[in-house]
């Protein structure tokens, strides 16, 4: 396993897979971004198709109507021109049922504090914004346009379909005549939290005015050619979700009546995107295996097979007993058929040499008999000369025995000198080398020793600052303290300002609003108050944590200062070292002077030889004699020499076309 691991083929599969990976992480990046655009291409498409189709339709059972009249459910008949008075007849007559539920809701704290935001920026209190009117055609428009409305809420995506009202009267601006039966129901399924049914049920929401920045927006818009599309949040059950609120203008008989809302929720939506994501990426991840293990087959296939071929020829050239009649069969034109192809044009030139070594190999023996010969004709002439070298032996006897001597007491005057320069070098380096170490070990010990002073008088001074800011959190915990009794005394003043208010009626409701504010303020105040309670606590921790690292600190401080001493002890011992190193040198000068006696000596032997010299000077005439016989056969044998040295020169050069 490990041996594939370190493989080519292993190697390729890796930068293959990291370049597939970037190059399949980038197109799914692209996908990922496509496909959130396609889809809410699509959710757009759906709901502004519905909003142009409900347009249409209302459109055109309205002109109809208005073309031949209609008879109501309850009985009334109206022609055209009345069902078009009607219709854009915007005046609005509030209920006063209605503006009695709003009093019944605004007795309720947490209601009465809710407010909405108009399109203008101005806020109002909810039961304000969620008061019910009637208008002119409401009849007609739950009669003939709620059926149709209802039938556009069969997508999971869609929450509400309504027909919204233009006025000039931006306070009117957004009426909704009529609903869907979904967010409008009666009976029962009305009854809200306050216990109402019916058209005054904060659960009906036909009958109201949205002029809330979306809702006005939308009556207002005017634009046939497209859709108008707003995007909001809207918050239930704690949870924010996201809608997109698509809009297109309802013409009646050439006039502006208003427009059509249809509102989606994008829940299911992202839900599908996710879906689509994941599906995708399972799509990439398979394609990436897939092209992974076909990368790794046709590596095997094309590859692999070939190299082994190359490799089996390499472990026979790198064999004991190579054999150089191997080739490497060929096969295709792609490189690995190149590589085979030059493998075996070196196999070829590499048996050639081989050939021509082992060629040049048996001339070199044929001329090594030849010198086998002229050695022998030259053994018999030096035994000629043993004779005459035989008298000399007798003086080079003593000469030798003094020679001996010589190289004896010259060899041990070597060894010695030698031992004492090198030793000399080594022990001058050392104590040099010692002695700056000792100063600059001195110098650090003493910064060492000031740093470590000043680094406790910093911390002894940071000690103090942290106590100091401890005791000024105390004063600003207190103060906290006295703020968040401030904040309840006064959000229970607040408090018994509403209940008064609320017992002196009509009179009381400007005061009540004051109240309400002082209350906001005392509940704002009070968790204020309560924030920094909690950051004196955490800073407190902090200061904890920091006198605790502090005490760790002096420690670590006392330790080091115990270190340093240490330190100085050291340098104190390598300062003795030095001296004992400097009584050694004086003991490497003794042995130097010994050594000059012995030198002595070996110059009164060297005398000696030199008389015993001049008496060989004699002899040596009648060996010259006897050498010239020997030098006809060496001359014989330096020409045998110079053919095999021409031999050797040939094997060299072939040799030479190796790399080693």
């Amino acid at each position: 396993m490990l041996k594939w691991v370190h493989s080519l083929t292993a190697r390729f599969m890796l930068f293959a897979g990291i370049i597939l990976l970037v190059l399949i992480g980038g197109i799914y990046a692209y996908e990922w971004d496509k496909i959130r655009a396609d889809s809410e291409k699509q959710l757009f498409e759906k709901g502004s198709t519905m909003a142009v189709s409900l347009s249409k339709a209302l459109q055109s059972i309205t002109e109809n109507d208005i073309r031949d009249g209609i008879i109501l459910k309850d009985g009334t008949r109206l022609s055209g021109e009345d069902l078009k008075r009607n219709l854009f007849n915007d005046n609005l007559q509030l209920i006063p049922e209605s503006e009695l539920e709003a009093q019944k809701r605004a007795k309720d704290p947490a209601y009465a504090a809710l407010q909405q935001k108009l399109f203008d920026g101005r806020m109002i209190p909810l039961s304000k914004y969620e008061l019910k009117y009637t208008s002119a055609y409401d009849a007609y428009t739950d009669d003939h346009w709620q059926r149709v409305i209802d039938g556009f809420l069969t997508d999971e995506n869609v929450i509400f379909v309504v027909p919204i009202a233009y006025s000039a009267n931006p306070d009117f601006n957004g009426y909704v005549g009529t609903h869907n039966m979904k967010s409008s129901p009666l009976g029962e399924e009305s009854k809200d939290a306050w216990g109402t049914t019916g058209i005054n049920s904060q659960k009906y929401r036909a009958n109201r005015v949205f002029n809330d920045i979306v809702g006005y927006t939308a009556a207002s818009y005017k634009d046939t050619s497209q859709t108008l599309l707003q995007k909001y949040s809207q918050v239930v059950e704690q949870q924010v979700f996201e809608r997109w609120d698509l809009a297109y203008p309802l013409v009646i008989d050439g006039k502006n009546w208003g427009a059509v809302r249809v509102d989606l929720s994008k829940q299911a939506s992202d839900a599908f995107i996710t879906q689509q994501r994941l599906k995708v990426a399972l799509e990439f991840g398979g394609l990436y295996i897939g092209v992974l293990l076909l990368l790794f087959l046709l590596s095997g296939a094309i590859v692999s097979r070939k190299l082994r071929f190359v490799l089996q020829a390499a472990t026979n050239l790198n064999s004991q007993e190579a054999d150089l009649t191997y080739r490497i069969p060929v096969r295709g034109k792609d490189e690995m058929a190149m590589l085979a192809i030059e493998i075996n044009k070196f196999i070829a030139h590499l048996q050639e040499m081989m050939g021509t070594i082992g060629r040049m190999s048996n001339q070199v023996g044929a001329i090594s008999g030849h010198l086998t010969d002229s050695a022998v004709r030259s053994t018999a002439t030096a035994s000629g000369i043993s004779h005459t070298i035989e008298s000399l032996s007798h003086g080079a006897g003593s000469q030798a025995i003094s020679a001996e001597d010589s190289a004896k007491a010259m060899g041990e005057m070597a060894v010695g000198i030698q031992r004492i320069a090198e030793a000399s070098a080594e022990v001058s380096e050392a104590t040099q080398h010692l002695a700056r170490e000792a100063e600059d070990g001195d110098r650090a010990s003493e910064q060492a020793m000031r740093q470590m002073v000043t680094l406790s008088e910093s911390a002894s001074g940071v000690g103090l600052a942290i106590d100091k800011l401890e005791q000024g959190m105390d004063a600003v915990g207190g103060m906290a303290q006295v703020i968040s009794g401030i904040a309840s005394q006064t959000g229970l003043l607040a408090l018994n300002a509403a209940i008064e208010a609320a017992r002196a009626g009509e009179q009381g409701k400007g005061f009540a609003v004051v109240a309400s504010e002082v209350r906001k303020l005392a509940d704002q105040s009070e968790a204020s108050a309560r924030q920094i309670n909690e950051r004196i606590t955490d800073i407190q921790a902090s200061m904890a944590a920091a006198v605790h690292a502090m005490s760790l600190g002096e420690a670590e401080i006392k330790d080091g200062v115990l270190q340093v001493g240490q330190l100085r002890e050291v340098l104190s011992r390598m300062l003795n070292s030095v001296n004992d190193v400097s009584t050694q040198m004086e003991e490497i000068s003794a042995a130097a002077e010994q050594m000059s006696a012995g030198t002595e000596e070996v110059t009164a032997g060297i005398e000696e030889i030199a008389r015993i010299a001049g008496s060989a000077s004699d002899q040596a005439q009648q060996v010259a004699e006897a050498s010239l016989l020997q030098l006809q056969d060496s001359e014989a044998t330096s020409t045998r020499s110079q053919e095999l040295m021409e031999a050797a020169g040939q094997l060299k050069a072939t040799a030479d076309k190796f790399k080693v």
